[in-house]
């Protein structure tokens, strides 16, 4: 997993999820969707507490951060 990979060299899972976490706001508010898409694709995950034992984000968290939700019905 990517992840696990970025977490070996940066050696910080809060600053990976931090940046996960403003890269999709970003995408979000600039209706950059498809880019979240191809992340999630990519199976591109928070680091979770059970990849890195100081990491805040459980596995649930992780696997859903960039799962596609539904569009909202009115």
């Amino acid at each position: 997993m990517l992840a696990t990979l970025v977490n070996k060299f940066w050696q910080e899972p809060k600053h990976f999820n931090d940046f996960l976490h403003h890269l999709r706001k970003f995408c979000q508010k600039d209706n950059l969707n498809c880019f979240c898409e191809f992340l999630a694709s990519k199976e591109l995950t928070l680091i979770s507490k059970t990849e890195a034992i100081d990491s805040e984000v459980t596995d649930d968290e992780a696997r859903s951060f960039l799962v596609k939700s539904e569009p909202k019905t009115e």
